[in-house]
């Protein structure tokens, strides 16, 4: 079994599956969004499965489009 990357992880944004609340803090911070919004995106992420910022109704549109031009959350595929 193996680990295949996704056309989305080659790409220039950064993958934000696999970082810890505080490094999502950190990437969320450094683009100028609120802390709280950690807790939002968590949840999106690994509670619904949501894969589309697009689809996550509970954060500001602005918000969700500033985070899709920065980050991509794609899970690696697996190959048997």
């Amino acid at each position: 079994m193996s680990l295949l990357m996704t056309d989305a992880n080659l790409s220039h944004r950064k993958n934000l599956i696999g970082l810890d609340r505080d490094e999502l803090l950190a990437e969320l911070t450094a683009i100028g969004e609120k802390p709280f919004r950690v807790k939002q995106l968590w949840h999106w992420i690994y509670h619904q499965g949501e894969t589309d910022f697009a689809k996550m109704t509970t954060l500001a549109k602005p918000s969700r489009a500033a985070l899709a031009e920065r980050f991509v959350i794609s899970r690696p595929a697996i190959s048997t």
